[in-house]
């Protein structure tokens, strides 16, 4: 409301255009409730430890204050965003009580984390973020951290996580924590808009438009139900962990191979679907940093950026049922360089610009995504920690496959959609 952002512009320190990306995630999150909810990213520490709770909550602040997209709040028009000069963090605790065994505990803390994730963001009102701990018992914890997308993406949790660590044990021993250098989401969106930078978007989107100017089928997996004739987005997930001797054995055949796990693994995908739907011209959303394409060009610290930066790219492939293995790896690996080099571009311009025909029922452009990151473990002393991914219940295409490689792992994120698949089904995939 106007009387709303009164109030706002009065405790901001500027006001910054949105970005095309971050455009694309407010006007999706328009539609209904379960299409923002599948933007509510999350991560769960798990700790066994004496936690310093008014530390944590000191460490939370110091990043909210250091880092502004993460004070941002998205205008009514979506033309803007609201950069506060301060946004006060909360962590509430809430004890995990029941009456008899640990699994009691286990199944009551889904039930409160499903809840809390599931809870939408108000993009006008904010904040865009919310942290609750949850005490488990004696020195057994479990901290929630939820963030809107169109703050916070992938690369921006591995900085949030990493500088946690860090910030929380200098509080933790009454220490000041160590300055680092970062880069301001507000000078990232300058550079979006800056005179040297705008011709090469235009070039990149061009780049995209004609690679898909004839239109390529959708991927159409096999359903365990009929599609419903109006998308639906409610979601759940099955992980699958590679074995340490299987995920040497891939970096192994990757150098053999001449290409990263990255290529070998992207390629893999594509085969598989290749074989599962029968298509064999493929396209699968891939997200890619934006913070990588700033480091690559002008900007200094946007490794230490925090902010929707991301790119949907639609990686277009085609798979010759006749070509080997090999040629079609290389021939991928080629095409995804290409695809990175060209990745300034919205995904949702390009579904405006290309004007194909709608589908209620299918997610426009590619019905299937694929992400590969690095898994980030937050280093707290003194603590144990484990870093997961909670399920969020809502996800917006019909099959999200996150490879998450850690220094000798390799964990598989199926989320789908469950008016489509069963369980049984993904696990079966994942085999």
């Amino acid at each position: 409301t106007p009387k709303t952002h009164r109030r706002q512009r009065q405790m901001c320190i500027r006001d910054r255009p949105t970005t095309d990306a971050q455009r694309e995630v407010w006007l999706a999150s328009l539609i209904d409730d379960d299409v923002s909810r599948t933007y509510n990213e999350a991560r769960l520490l798990r700790l066994s430890g004496s936690l310093d709770v008014d530390a944590l909550r000191h460490a939370l602040q110091y990043i909210v204050d250091r880092h502004d997209a993460l004070r941002a709040t998205i205008a009514a028009d979506g033309s803007a965003q609201l950069i506060r000069s301060d946004v006060n963090v909360d962590l509430p605790v809430e004890p995990v009580v029941v009456s008899d065994a640990s699994d009691a505990v286990e199944d009551k803390l889904e039930g409160l984390l499903s809840d809390s994730i599931a809870l939408v963001f108000d993009l006008e009102e904010g904040p865009l973020f919310r942290f609750r701990a949850y005490q488990l018992g004696n020195d057994k914890w479990a901290v929630l951290l939820v963030a809107h997308h169109v703050v916070a993406d992938g690369w921006s949790w591995a900085v949030i996580l990493d500088e946690l660590g860090e910030i929380y044990s200098a509080f933790a021993s009454g220490k000041e924590p160590p300055k680092r250098p970062r880069l301001l989401y507000s000078k990232y969106i300058s550079w979006l808009n800056s005179p040297a930078h705008i011709p090469r978007a235009a070039a990149d989107e061009e780049y995209w438009l004609d690679l898909l100017a004839d239109k390529p089928a959708e991927i159409e997996l096999p359903t365990d139900r009929p599609r419903p004739a109006e998308k639906s987005y409610v979601s759940t997930s099955v992980q699958h962990t590679f074995d340490p001797d299987l995920v040497a054995r891939l970096k192994s055949a990757a150098r053999h191979l001449e290409c990263t796990v990255f290529h070998l693994l992207t390629a893999s995908y594509y085969a598989w679907l290749y074989r599962v739907t029968g298509n064999s011209d493929l396209v699968v959303a891939v997200p890619t940093a934006g913070q990588m394409a700033a480091g690559v060009n002008e900007l200094r610290h946007a490794d230490r950026l925090v902010g929707h930066c991301v790119n949907m790219l639609p990686i277009r492939l085609t798979c010759a049922g006749e070509e080997t293995f090999w040629d079609f790896l290389h021939r991928a690996k080629a095409d995804l360089l290409d695809a990175r080099d060209h990745q300034n571009v919205s995904f949702n311009n390009l579904i405006t610009k290309l004007q194909w025909p709608r589908d209620p029922s299918l997610t426009p452009l590619a019905s299937v995504s694929l992400n590969f990151a690095n898994d980030h473990q937050v280093q707290l002393a003194g603590f144990d920690v484990e870093t997961q991914l909670p399920s969020k219940g809502y996800n917006f295409f019909d099959l999200t496959t996150d490879m998450i490689q850690g220094d000798n792992e390799l964990m598989i994120d199926c989320k789908f959609n469950t008016d489509l698949f069963d369980i049984a089904t993904i696990r079966r995939w994942l085999r």
